[in-house]
C-alpha cells in the first residue's frame, strides 16, 4: 500500500507540474493567446504593463511547475500552497466560465 501512495503522489505531482510548465511556457512563447486573461486593473499596477505582468506570471508558473518536480517534499508543499493561492486568485478574478471550472478541478 505504501508503494502505491508514493506512486500516486508522484503521478499527481507530475500532472500538476505539466499543467503549470505548459501554461507558463505558453505565456512566454505565445503571449497573444494569454494577454486577454490579464485583468485590466493589473495593467499599470506597480508601473508594469499587462504584457510585462504576463511575462512575470509565466515565469512564476514555470517556477511552480519546477517545484512540483523537486524531489524534496517541503518544496512540493510550497508549490501546493503557492499554486493554490494562484489558482484561487484566478478563480476569484475571472468569475464563472470554462477556465474557472478547470481551475476548480486543479484546486481539488
Amino acid at each position: 500500500m505504501e508503494m502505491n501512495l508514493a506512486k500516486a503522489r508522484w503521478i499527481f505531482a507530475y500532472g500538476l507540474a505539466f499543467v503549470f510548465l505548459v501554461f507558463g511556457t505558453e505565456k512566454l512563447t505565445v503571449p497573444l493567446q494569454w494577454i486577454g486573461f490579464i485583468p485590466s486593473w493589473l495593467g499599470g499596477f506597480l508601473g508594469l504593463r499587462a504584457g510585462q505582468w504576463l511575462f512575470y506570471i509565466g515565469i512564476f508558473e514555470i517556477l511552480i511547475g519546477v517545484l512540483f518536480l523537486a524531489p524534496v517534499l517541503r518544496l512540493q508543499q510550497i508549490a501546493i500552497i503557492v499554486a493554490t493561492l494562484h489558482l484561487l486568485g484566478i478563480v476569484l478574478e475571472l468569475g464563472w466560465n470554462d477556465i474557472t471550472v478547470r481551475d476548480i478541478a486543479l484546486l481539488c
